[in-house]
């Protein structure tokens, strides 16, 4: 059956159309973010060196995951209190299959850990911390302490920007933490034979499923820093029975919340300041994104308080778009210079027109391929778009002189 050819110019039409329109759509990059298989097992060690932490635990997790089939390579990380082994497998592993058979040289390893190491947490495919960077952070700074930023940030902006199409996660820090101080009185807790001891065990027995963190004492004090499940802890513990009565933690102690003692302070013209990195999905375009949450952040900062002042501390969408417009720069003198040298040799407008045609119809058609397979827009790539546009050139030249003389 012959297709008419104006079923297929309209056809092709459509499909140009269509390729044009998606182009907002596609995901555009510094860099690929493909990688091949891999695992992080990391873990927690309160307060513990790199050097034990390496030669009690990460040395002993390595041993047991080097005889995995399809590890590549392993690359162990020790700091202080924490620490994590990752394993990057060849592209033929199943890393379904891989991490069933960590979780089980993970199980049969811990009972060797040290008591005080925390269960080590399996995450698959996620890229190392010093490679997945956030490719947009803005520092916020006010008059305000770290803590009460970092809770006006939480609440007005983190929420919003993290909700936005193309935005995988967000993170707020630099402010300390908050924790527990539970002061008691000595005397009491001798009449009633009580020890310091047997508020920390009730505590831990309590929060067995979370982790204490640091517990300092003395003699007329407890604190410890914790993250509850719940916005409020119920401090109603038992203890221990005296004379056949149960009596409770808040019975005994006084319990108030307060910010940890700074380790850093990080400032912007005198003033504290926090920082909210946003971090992109596999397939977002960031330059989109990155435009479209500086449009956000001037809404947002209106409603903030009037000391409120949102600085870009860092853009990877910069160098991106600096990249991108020397290669349409260069693209664009070289399909000119092509041009003109086809139609210096043809003399003739619409064999001109016929070949600008067929290159704007192949470009298209190729970005709508590239939406429709998820393929990603990165500097490499553009390259090679760019080297293939002559020879895009080339066969449409061949092509219309097939049609011309045939």
């Amino acid at each position: 059956m012959r297709i008419s050819s104006f079923k297929i110019f309209a056809f092709t039409i459509i499909l140009i159309i269509t390729g044009l329109f998606v182009i907002p759509q596609l995901s555009v990059k510094l860099n690929s973010s493909r990688s091949l298989p891999s695992i992080t097992v990391s873990y927690v060690w309160p307060n513990a060196s790199p050097y034990i932490l390496e030669r009690d635990v990460t040395s002993v997790l390595e041993s047991g995951f080097s005889i995995i089939k399809g590890l590549q390579k392993l690359d162990s990380k020790s700091s202080k209190g924490n620490g994590s082994v990752t394993l990057n497998f060849d592209k033929y592993t199943d890393i379904d299959i891989a991490r069933f058979e960590v979780a089980t040289i993970i199980r049969q390893l811990y009972k060797q850990l040290p008591e005080r190491t925390s269960y080590p947490v399996i995450s698959a495919n996620r890229p190392n911390d010093e490679t997945q960077r956030a490719f947009l952070s803005y520092s916020i700074n006010a008059k305000d302490t770290p803590y009460d930023i970092q809770e006006t940030v939480k609440t007005q902006i983190e929420p919003v920007i993290g909700a936005m199409k193309g935005a995988d996660k967000t993170t707020v820090y630099g402010a300390n933490p908050k924790e527990y101080l539970l002061t008691y009185n000595t005397n009491l807790l001798k009449t009633l034979e009580f020890r310091k001891q047997d508020i920390i065990t009730a505590l831990n027995t309590w929060f067995g499923k979370q982790s204490l963190g640091d517990v300092v004492y003395n003699e007329e004090y407890i604190t410890l820093s914790i993250q509850p499940q719940n916005t409020t802890v119920d401090w109603h513990i038992p203890i221990k029975k005296v004379s056949d009565r149960l009596v409770y933690l808040d019975e005994v102690t006084t319990v108030k919340e307060q910010e940890q003692e700074a380790t850093s302070y990080y400032r912007i013209n005198g003033e504290n300041a926090v920082t909210l990195s946003v971090y992109a999905t596999k397939n977002a375009n960031t330059i989109a994104l990155a435009h479209a949450i500086d449009k956000r952040l001037i809404e947002l900062e209106q409603n903030l308080p009037q000391d409120y002042n949102l600085i870009k501390s860092y853009d990877s969408t910069i160098y991106l778009e600096a990249e991108l417009s020397k290669i349409y720069e260069r693209s664009l003198y070289t399909v000119i210079i092509l041009l003109l040298f086809i139609l210096l040799i043809s003399k003739s407008i619409r064999y001109l027109w016929v070949t600008i045609l067929s290159l704007v119809a192949n470009i298209a058609i190729a970005f709508l391929l590239y939406y429709a397979f998820a393929i990603e827009i990165q500097l490499y790539s553009l390259a090679g778009i760019t080297i293939s546009l002559g020879l895009i050139i080339d066969n449409s030249i061949v092509m219309i002189d097939h049609i011309r003389h045939q």
